[in-house]
This record gives C-alpha cells, sequence and structure tokens, in this order.
C-alpha cells in the first residue's frame, strides 16, 4: 500500500464566499504468493492448482473535484455545490494457476449541493448527493473461484457501475436546555 496524494487550490471571491479545486490519487500494490500441494499420495505429491497463486494487483483512483462555498452575507444560511470526476483502475496480473491478466478501468461523475444554517439555534442542513459505486475485482474477473466448493463464484465482466442518489435532512434545536436531533436519509441505487 502507498501513501495517497492529494492536492487543493483555494480561490476567495470576498470573506463568504470561495472556490476550492482539488485532485486525490491513491494506489494499492501489492503481490501474493502461496503455494499449496495435495500430499495425499505419499509417494507422488503434486500442485494444488485450486489453493496456490501467484499474483499482483495494481489498483489506482484519481479524483478532481471542484466546490463552491457560499455563506449569505448578514445570515446563517450556507450553500456548498460541488462536482467531479473519478476514474477507478482495476488491474491483476496472474503468474499461476494460469498465465492472465485483467485492466479495467471505470470513469464517473459525482455531484452534490447542500444547503443549511451554522445558528446555535435551530440548526438544520439538507444535502442532495450523487456518487458510482465501482464493482470489486472478483466481481469483475471472469475467473471462477472454486476456493470454498460449497460457494462458487465467477465474476461477470460486463458488470457496470451502480449510480446513487441520496437524500440527508438534519435539524437540530436545544430544547428545554437539551439538545434533540432529528434525521433522514433515504437512498436510491440505480443499477
Amino acid at each position: 500500500q502507498f501513501p495517497d496524494t492529494a492536492d487543493t487550490w483555494f480561490h476567495d471571491f470576498n470573506d463568504w464566499s470561495n472556490l476550492v479545486l482539488s485532485y486525490a490519487y491513491s494506489l494499492e500494490y501489492r503481490h501474493s504468493f502461496r503455494a499449496a500441494f495435495d500430499i495425499s499420495d505419499p509417494l507422488e505429491s503434486i500442485v494444488d492448482t485450486v489453493n496456490t497463486h501467484d499474483y499482483t494487483v495494481n489498483n489506482n483512483k484519481h479524483t478532481v473535484s471542484l466546490t463552491f462555498n457560499n455563506r449569505f452575507k448578514g445570515s446563517d444560511a450556507i450553500l456548498r455545490a460541488r462536482a467531479g470526476l473519478t476514474s477507478v483502475g482495476l488491474n491483476r496480473d496472474e503468474s499461476f494457476p494460469e498465465e492472465d491478466g485483467y485492466d479495467r478501468r471505470f470513469p464517473s461523475v459525482f455531484a452534490s449541493l447542500s444547503c443549511g444554517t451554522e445558528s446555535i439555534v435551530n440548526k438544520w442542513k439538507a444535502v442532495w448527493s450523487t456518487s458510482c459505486i465501482t464493482p470489486s475485482l472478483t466481481e469483475v474477473r471472469p475467473r471462477m473461484d472454486n476456493r470454498n466448493l460449497l460457494s462458487v463464484s465467477v465474476g461477470n465482466p460486463n458488470l457496470i457501475q451502480s449510480r446513487v442518489h441520496e437524500f440527508t435532512f438534519t435539524y437540530s434545536s436545544p430544547i428545554g436546555g437539551r439538545g434533540e436531533e432529528n434525521s433522514g436519509n433515504p437512498r436510491c441505487e440505480e443499477p
């Protein structure tokens, strides 16, 4: 695992609004090797191809986003709009039991819009967001996983990302010296 990299650029329009451009990069690199042998016959041990593997995973993710923040002058109201692009690369090179690999990139767009108040009394916030859920490497790799014979699975190379829409509303108010908070979070996922 390598450290993530991120960079951010700010531009203040005035005391109550700004624009933020950010970029983030993450990389997952790992190598896995395991050798297993079938020794049921004491005279001849053979390689157990189900439990032996040798592969390298090299996954990466790039994210670019632009965020506009605005605090309305003379009030506690806040507006934030964010949009961006994400690109996730899934890569796996196998040396054993078969020499093959898998390399696929999943680009996606995400956005969010939030508004609310930052008042000490009667604080509320409403947020709408949309994003994609990228399938994992084992979900898209067209290879049978039979390590557990009670649960054999095969990845679907035609699998696409799922889009998620979320709306969150939160309200809090100090009533009678104690705080009270109510929130709701409906979520919709589309294939």
